[in-house]
């Protein structure tokens, strides 16, 4: 099935997004497994639709009773929606678009930052983007956005809206969550309940090295999905000792995904797109157009968010002043376990990882002190 909005463009853009189905049926649409990813060809973000001024759906898959009238395409079996839900419909949509355009507008308020707009969504519980864009403003954002992945040679990525199916609940763990995440790749890896953080320094040593990899062997064997944030340093070695073991791995960055930072770990990420998971929260627009030194403000984020995707982070080797400090604390936060290697505690040049021990983390002598400190539901 294809969806092709109005209006035209110099180039086609291709985009994974969940159909566009009435918001309060999205979680027990996703439940029932009916309802396939749609590789849908957008052109443009239409403002015109012809069910009413409450009703943001296209005529030909809108009109109140129509959507329960309508063949809504299940392959060969071709049955209609109303097979499975012959209730009444809600008349409020999600567009994947709709709302990648209003997330990209909102960044683009000079105030605008992951708390503030968490706290936006704070007051307004249940709302969503668009809810707070005018619609111009989030088509035009759609466009400019779209057209920065296009430039990279992006064709095909999807976006998660907190509101609709697949939206990772765990997110909301976060003190600041976040409302809209980018990512390319094999999204259905965020299920993995068996998913665990390995973060660190980007100024890895010889030692450290040798102890990442040998960590992620372990994890591999154990059949967990593996997640880091391609930094340079722990990050790079996690995702490309994971591969080497045949894991699996996601990767969360900090920058948009039309950008690579550091540029030599541009085709690791190219090849954790293709064959696994890239997840980004950054704004595209924002990040392109501010000053580049305030760009570095988005990596702490995304360890926020790294932390909440997961079950727990295990610290291989970090300095007192190391971002993965704000993950060890963000996780501690939200109620997730935190393992620090022994050889941290053996460091005489750092203070850090005795504090995190009061506070709750676990020192890891060996790997079994890992799997045997997280909850049996989840091993």
């Amino acid at each position: 099935m294809k969806v092709r909005a109005a209006g035209q463009l110099p180039w086609e853009q291709r985009f994974y997004a969940r159909a566009r189905m009435p918001r309060s049926y999205l979680s027990t649409w996703e439940m029932a497994q009916r309802w396939p990813v749609l590789q849908a060809r957008v052109v443009s973000l239409s403002s015109r639709y012809d069910c009413g001024p409450t009703c943001r759906m296209p005529a030909q898959t809108c009109g109140n009773e129509r959507w329960q009238n309508t063949d809504m395409g299940f392959g060969e079996t071709n049955l209609a929606y109303r097979d499975y839900f012959p209730v009444p419909i809600a008349r409020h949509p999600i567009s994947p678009l709709e709302e990648l355009g209003a997330y990209e507008a909102l960044w683009k308020l000079p105030d605008a930052s992951f708390k503030s707009i968490a706290e936006l969504f704070r007051k307004h519980p249940g709302s969503v983007p668009s809810e707070h864009v005018d619609a111009v403003d989030a088509a035009a954002a759609a466009n400019q956005a779209l057209g920065y992945l296009s430039a990279a040679g992006i064709e095909s990525f999807g976006v998660r809206v907190h509101g609709a199916g697949e939206y990772p609940l765990r997110l909301r763990d976060a003190k600041e969550p976040i409302e809209l995440l980018y990512y390319r790749g094999w999204w259905d890896l965020v299920d993995s309940h068996r998913s665990i953080a390995v973060v660190g320094t980007r100024e890895i040593s010889d030692e450290g090295l040798r102890r990442t990899r040998k960590l992620v062997r372990e994890l591999v064997r154990h059949d967990f999905t593996i997640v880091s944030g391609l930094a340079r340093g722990v990050d790079t070695a996690v995702h490309e000792a994971t591969i080497e073991a045949g894991g699996r791995t996601i990767a969360v960055v900090g920058t948009p995904l039309n950008t690579c930072y550091p540029k030599e770990n541009r085709d690791l990420q190219e090849r954790i797109a293709r064959d696994f998971l890239v997840i980004s929260q950054i704004p595209i627009i924002r990040y392109a157009q501010q000053d580049y030194r305030l760009n570095r403000l988005f990596f702490p984020e995304r360890n926020k968010t790294m932390s909440a995707l997961t079950l727990a982070t295990v610290i291989v080797e970090a300095g007192e002043t190391s971002g993965t400090l704000i993950q060890a604390q963000a996780a501690l936060e939200q109620n997730r376990k935190v393992f620090i290697l022994d050889s941290c505690f053996q460091n005489a040049a750092i203070t850090w990882p005795a504090k995190y021990e009061k506070r709750g983390a676990i020192r890891v002598h060996s790997f079994d002190d890992i799997p045997k400190n997280l909850p049996v539901s989840e091993l």
